[in-house]
């Protein structure tokens, strides 16, 4: 196929997933708008001198950033191929100690800055879909952690829980109209989301009373403990920009895409164990 007027729109480009992905996809031919929040990510993007890699400044928590790029868009009349919603972090506290206002940011980004840039994106989508004769593409990345919830992390899965089901009924809605949504789940990846995730860990310790931290420190100490364990076993983000790939390349992709086999082993572990098994062994590997 074809690839080099084919326009796909991927947000957080600034590291990990997102900047690895946009400069495979860009090097497979694919025109890449690749969205970062500062100037100096974009810079670093341009210097990695890849033809049909553009770096684009949006925070997707920002209506008018997500406008201007709408604009931006709208001006090629070849519409949009796909739109790769990529951004979003992860916030670690037990459920009891969750802060409101850092749950509501993180929803922000990872459930309604995807909705907001997808609505926005949807006329794009169809044009696109018009001017290559091929389904465009609406990818969500999600986590396995949409389709099973682990302790210390209440809010981010209900983040990815969420994802899961605004997809799913996105897909059957837009389905008609040649565009085919797909959620993307990996599970763990090498890149900065475990130093982030023990940076939060350790923050939640320190700002808990000794109440809380008498209840749920041994558990949230285990999940750091584990970290460098489970870092043998994680995936390279290469292997989400592969699936990307194989995504944008088929006219009819199927809705739910793994990567790793930590995420199809814990996909069908929650599946098929019964449901008080599955539990047990969660709470004994998280020290809940």
């Amino acid at each position: 196929m074809t690839t080099s007027k084919l326009r796909v729109l991927l947000t957080g480009a600034s590291t990990g997933i997102g900047k690895i992905s946009a400069i495979h996809l860009a090097r497979q031919g694919f025109h890449v708008l690749a969205t970062v929040r500062k100037e100096s990510d974009a810079a670093a993007l341009r210097a990695e001198n890849v033809p049909g890699l553009e770096p684009v400044i949006c925070d997707v928590d920002k209506l008018e950033d997500i406008e201007r790029v709408g604009q931006l868009i709208d001006a090629q009349k070849e519409g949009l191929y796909a739109l790769i919603n990529n951004a979003g972090f992860n916030y670690n506290a037990p459920f009891e100690y969750t802060v409101e206002s850092r749950a509501r940011a993180m929803m922000e980004t990872n459930f309604f800055g995807l909705y907001r840039l997808s609505q926005r994106m949807i006329p794009a989508l169809r044009r696109g879909a018009e001017s290559s004769g091929r389904t465009s593409k609406l990818i969500n990345v999600s986590s396995i952690g949409g389709s099973i919830g682990l302790p210390w992390e209440p809010f981010y899965h209900a983040s990815k829980f969420a994802v899961n089901g605004l997809s799913e009924s996105m897909r059957l809605e837009l389905y008609n109209q040649n565009i085919r949504v797909v959620i993307v789940q990996p599970g763990g990846i090498r890149t900065d989301f475990m130093p982030k995730t023990d940076e939060s860990l350790k923050r939640v310790l320190a700002e808990m009373p000794e109440e809380g931290r008498a209840r749920y420190g041994k558990g949230l100490e285990s999940m750091r403990g584990a970290m460098p364990q489970a870092e043998k076993f994680l995936s390279p983000p290469e292997a989400v920009a592969k699936a990307f790939t194989r995504i944008l390349n088929k006219q009819n992709p199927g809705f739910r895409t793994w990567v790793g086999l930590d995420a199809r082993l814990l996909y069908w572990m929650h599946r098929l164990l019964p449901f008080g098994m599955m539990h047990a062994l969660l709470r004994r590997g998280f020290g809940a």
